[in-house]
This record gives structure tokens, C-alpha cells and sequence, in this order.
């Protein structure tokens, strides 16, 4: 669910591909766009291209996504269909990507 941010309020993406251990072998973090433009019901796309640390082990790996209010760096907290709290990020995965 998507409620509309503080005119003033920005909003940067976090994106950590982590290892099965849970080691993190890439991160890509930046604005997408800006959160004054965003609607209720808009569907956020950004693409961010994450190099893989040569060292990483091999795949699988996941991709943990999630927001932070930019500059303060705090994570937004996700909420369910229902309006509670669930998490800071999601986790997508298992991913097979090339270092």
C-alpha cells in the first residue's frame, strides 16, 4: 500500500544481494525519482545495476529491497494489505547472477 509522502519528505532505495550465509556481495542504493511526483496507487518501477564483488562466492544469491528517508537514513517500514506493520525490506530470491 502506497500513501502519499510529505511534500517535503525524500526517499532513497536500498538493494543488498547477499550471499546464502547472508553476506553482502553487491549494493546499489539511489533516489529513483522523486517522491513529491508519486500517487496513490502508483506502481514504482527503478532500475539499479549492482556490480557483484569478484571475490562473492557462487549463486544462488538474494536480493534484499527496501526504503529509507534520505538524508536521515531511516528505514520506511513496509505494511500488509490489512495496514500492519511488516518489515523494512522484502527479500527476493533465489537469483542467479554472474560476478
Amino acid at each position: 500500500m502506497l500513501h502519499a509522502p510529505p511534500p517535503s519528505q525524500e526517499y532513497h532505495w536500498f538493494n543488498h544481494l547477499l550471499g546464502s550465509q547472508g553476506s553482502r556481495w553487491g549494493q546499489a542504493d539511489g533516489a529513483g525519482f522523486a517522491a513529491a511526483d508519486w500517487r496513490a496507487g502508483d506502481v514504482v518501477l527503478t532500475w539499479f545495476d549492482i556490480d557483484i564483488s569478484p571475490d562473492a562466492p557462487p549463486p544462488p544469491y538474494w536480493m534484499r529491497v527496501g526504503m529509507y528517508t534520505y538524508p536521515d537514513v531511516a528505514n520506511v517500514q513496509l505494511i500488509d494489505k490489512a495496514g500492519n506493520p511488516a518489515g523494512e525490506f522484502v527479500e527476493l530470491g533465489p537469483l542467479d547472477a554472474k560476478p
